[in-house]
């Protein structure tokens, strides 16, 4: 039995080479906005209280801006 052939790394889907035309700041915005809306559904549904919603918003833009600044 012959398995089907996995995805080979070597070669970059058509998303990928979209993607070099972004810059790191302009994923980390696109990133941080889905992120937010996730995390404003989740509070809408109450899931998450406004408090833990504004918390988990801090705390991910916060990564995203610590990973986006370049070192001194």
């Amino acid at each position: 039995m012959t398995l089907p052939p996995i995805v080979q790394f070597s070669a970059h889907p058509s998303w990928y080479l979209d993607m070099k035309q972004f810059s790191e700041l302009e994923l980390s915005e696109a990133l941080f906005n889905a992120i937010a809306q996730a995390l404003e559904s989740c509070c809408h549904s109450g899931q998450l209280s406004t408090e833990e919603y504004l918390l988990m918003l801090d705390s991910v833009w916060f990564t995203l801006d610590f990973g986006t600044r370049l070192p001194r």
